[in-house]
């Protein structure tokens, strides 16, 4: 299955989970980066990402929460949010991010939402 989880890049490229992340063997992850931060974009470049804003963290706990709400409706799909509102869908990432961008929101988060009963293998190493 699919999962979707938050985490933050440094600028030496370590990763840190925003929220625990179960595994039971090695798994491969696909790591997307999202649009910088307004800090960063405003020349703060060395900011730390270790302690989010609280509404970014509000942002995230809604989007999650609206994932886990609406798997039965918008299973199958990609689907582009704004905290807990659906800016638009598609059959690809590409497409779920070109509805966004056509909304006029370009700050959305894309990802792909599983069917409550959809198992997906992907090849892991060894």
């Amino acid at each position: 299955m699919l999962q979707t989880v938050e985490a933050e890049i440094d600028a030496n490229g370590n990763i840190r989970l925003l929220e625990p992340l179960p595994v039971t063997k090695p798994r491969r992850v696909l790591v997307t980066l999202l649009a910088e931060s307004s800090a960063t974009e405003n020349g703060a470049g060395n900011a730390t990402f270790t302690d989010p804003s609280p509404a970014s963290e509000t942002r995230r706990q809604e989007q999650m929460a609206w994932l886990r709400a609406n798997a039965e409706q918008h299973g199958g799909q990609y689907v582009a949010l704004v905290g807990a509102q659906l800016i638009g869908t598609g059959k690809t990432f590409r497409a779920a991010n070109e509805a966004a961008r056509s909304a006029g929101c370009r700050e959305a988060f894309v990802t792909y939402l599983p069917k409550p009963d959809e198992v997906i293998e992907m090849g892991g190493w060894r």
